[in-house]
Order: C-alpha cells, then structure tokens, then sequence
C-alpha cells in the first residue's frame, strides 16, 4: 500500500490507451484500495452498565458528522416489576428511545435519518447514551448493553463491462472503472476513532468489531495482588471466553514501546496477544461483540473490587501478507503490451473482478469516539492525515510513538478553540499502520479531511 491516494485517471473518447497514465495509474489505485479494507480494524468502545443513570448519561462521545444515516444497537433490560428506557441523543437531540418493562430483555438495532437535524457536515457532535427509569434493589436493577453507534450508507457502484476478449470497450465503459475506485475511496476513508483504554476490577472492557481481518492483537496490564492470586484476564467473543493471560503463569511482552509509553510500568506487568479468529466462524461484515473480565484471588470481594488491569488496546490486525480468498494479483503493464480482457496473465477482468470483490466487502463506518479515562488515554494506528481531538482547559494533549525510540509531541492546544488539528505528515516516521499513544485529549477521531 502506498502513502498516499494518488486518485485515478480520467478515460476521454479518442484518447489512447497509456500503459503508465492510464492502466497501472488504475491498479496503484486498487492496490491502495486493498490495503484499506485489510487494515487494522479498530473495535467500538461500547459499555455494559447496570442500574439507572438517571441525568448523567451512561456513554458518551463525539463524531464526526458526515452521513445522515445512524445506525444504533443495544441490548435493554427492564428490571422485574419496573420500567427501563434506553436513550440516544445526538447533538442534544433525542433520536432513539426504547421501552421495556417487568423483567423483559430485547436487543434493539436500528437506522436514523439525521437529515432533519439540521447538522453541518465536518463537524463535531456530542452522542450520548442514558438508561433510565426504575429499579428495586441489587440484583434486580436493570442494564444497558451498548453494541454499536455509526453514521453509514449506502455506496452507488457504476456496472462494470464485460471485458471479454474481442470486446472494445467505450470510455465510458473504461471510465466506469474509475468511477467505481472513486466510490470505494469515499466508502473506506471513514474518520478513524481511536481505541480507549480502560482500567477495571471485573469487567474491563465490552464492545464490538466489524470483522475484516484475521487476528485479534491486545494488551492488557495485570498488577499483583498478592503472590499466587491466580488472577486472569479472560477474552470474550460473542459471549464465549476464547483465550486467557494468568499472571502467574504467563510471561509478560516487554517490548520497546510499552516500556516507554507509561510512569507506572513497572507496577502493571504487560501481555501482548495475537489471537487468531479464523477458527471462530466469523464471515467477513459481521458484527461480533467482544469484552474482557478478571477473574481469580484468594479474597474475590477485595481482588474483584481494586482494579488490578489496564486493557492498552484491542484491534484487528492482519496477516504479514495478506492473502483474502477471492483477491487476485494485478499485473503491471508496460508500453506496446496487447491489451487482453479475458485471457493471458495481464488482464482487464482482473482489475475489473478486485473491484468488485472490494465493492461486495467494503463498508462505511464512522463511530463516535468514546470519552478517555485518563490518564491511559487512546490507541490508533495511523492511517489519515489529520488528528482532531479535544481537550478540557488546563490539559496538554501529547502524542507518543516508538520507532527507532520513543517519541513524544506535545500537541498544540488555543484558548477559546474547542477542536484542534494536527498535522501527521508532521511527525517523523510515523508511517501508516504505526500504533501511537494520545494522553490528555477527552476526544480524539482521524481524518483525511482537514
């Protein structure tokens, strides 16, 4: 994948067909296309809360506005012998109310026209989450399983030629090619949100990921309890534990960047894990939760009390090369090469089949970013120009990353300006796919968009 979208040509009527400007201009693009949809898939950082928030809203977050459709789901619970209501406000606005009484559970999912709002694209909105009405006492309280909160749509793809061997093919039929690289582009330059770091006793961290990739990579941080606590960190997916970290008998993962990127970490042992999910099932779009918890300790009320874990990040990551079922080599052309569609090693067909394997995969996707813990802070990998983020007043936002060492920017903050914009082409070797650290914003979203 190359750094930059260099766009794609232009096909005009009477021009001829150029091996450079116009064929290989087009496979760099799809190729740049790939890279996209088989980079890191950052999870949404949703909640699992129990008990009614009455005024205080139980998630919230900021997004990016740039489509008018929302799409939203949760799992509600009423408490026995009460009513639960389940909130969404998107600008102060309310959007999706849901009721449930007397013990029931439902999970809802559902789509938003947020065209009536009155929002302007490119800006920055408040989403917040509320579960409220009543409860009896503990455990009969109700909860709130957040999934998902997305602004999507519906891409329009040009219908692509045959391409068969004999055919000739109109500019309009070569530009169609194009136009179908364009709209993927649009679908997968999203703004990116980053992932937040928790700390917790029992429950750590609960969410969901939009499959794309192969492998799941996390960090979590265990801190002794005592000797022989057996404490263990378990990963969920879809509600069923996959894997798990002991820290008595697992080696920690210290590597250049976690020895740098905290004060504390000689207190929390560091674990990184590449967790395979090919076994798993999981079809490529689908929408899978995942969490972690904390188990184990000779006194389970005091050990399942402190917070003893910190969950650095989670995302998907994929493999070294990758190689999807479907994805097809494209070749490279060269000056006074027969132009074939169907045959031969250099074909049209090929260019034509990855965009459309592309087009059947790709998916628009901006998540509200949740608001930090600090002083842990938030997770990407880089692929945008642009980093927006927020800060409250008196805060210094900083950036950190390891290469050949640790790194660290201090971001610039104004008096009186609510989000900032820094420039990424800015820091040194901070390549795309590159994890870095951002401590001391409140809200943090990447963008190709200044």
């Amino acid at each position: 994948m190359s750094e930059y979208w260099e766009g794609t040509p232009d096909f005009t009527a009477g021009q001829i067909l150029s091996a450079g400007g116009h064929l290989n201009a087009l496979v760099r693009a799809v190729r740049y296309l790939f890279g996209l949809e088989v980079m890191s898939t950052i999870p949404f950082s949703g909640v699992d809360n129990e008990g009614v928030s009455a005024d205080d809203p139980i998630w919230q977050g900021y997004i990016r506005h740039k489509k008018d459709t929302f799409a939203y789901s949760f799992t509600l619970h009423a408490a026995a012998g009460h009513t639960a209501y389940g909130r969404i406000y998107y600008n102060g606005q309310l959007i999706v109310e849901e009721t449930l009484t007397d013990g029931t559970t439902q999970t809802f999912t559902g789509t938003i026209d947020l065209s009536t709002l009155g929002l302007t694209i490119g800006q920055f909105y408040p989403v917040e989450v509320y579960l409220q009405g009543t409860q009896g006492l503990p455990p009969n309280w109700p909860y709130l399983h957040l999934h998902y909160l997305r602004e999507t749509y519906t891409p329009s793809y040009p219908t692509l030629a045959a391409f068969n061997d004999g055919d000739t093919p109109t500019a309009a039929q070569w530009q169609a090619l194009s136009d179908y690289a364009e709209e993927l582009y649009n679908v997968l330059t999203y703004p990116r949100i980053p992932f937040a770091a928790r700390k917790s006793g029992p429950y750590i961290w609960q969410g969901s990921v939009r499959h794309r990739v192969r492998y799941l990579l996390y960090q979590v941080r265990l801190k002794q309890a005592h000797k022989g606590s057996g404490m263990t960190c378990r990963m969920y997916v879809n509600g069923v534990q996959q894997d798990t970290v002991n820290i008595d008998t697992d080696t920690p993962t210290r590597t250049p960047e976690n020895k740098n990127d905290y004060e504390w970490q000689d207190k929390y042992r560091p674990y990184l894990v590449q967790f395979d999910l090919n076994p798993l099932g999981l079809s490529i779009g689908d929408d899978y939760t995942l969490s972690f918890d904390l188990s184990g300790g000779e006194n389970p009320w005091i050990d399942a009390q402190l917070p003893k874990a910190i969950l650095d990040f989670a995302y998907e990551v994929p493999e070294a090369t990758p190689a999807p079922t479907g994805w097809d080599d494209l070749p490279e052309w060269e000056h006074g090469d027969y132009i074939y569609g169907s045959t031969t090693t250099k074909q049209i067909q090929t260019i034509k089949a990855n965009l459309e394997w592309l087009g059947a995969r790709a998916y628009y996707n901006n998540m509200p970013c949740r608001l930090a813990l600090r002083p842990y802070g938030f997770r990407f990998v880089k692929l945008h120009r642009w980093l927006h983020y927020k800060a409250a007043e008196g805060k210094q936002p900083k950036l950190g990353y390891y290469v050949d060492r640790w790194r660290e920017i201090t971001l610039p903050t104004e008096e009186g300006v609510d989000w900032m914009a820094y420039d990424l082409d800015g820091a040194d070797h901070l390549y795309p796919g590159t994890r870095y650290l951002v401590t001391d914003a409140d809200y943090a979203i990447e963008d190709a968009d200044y």
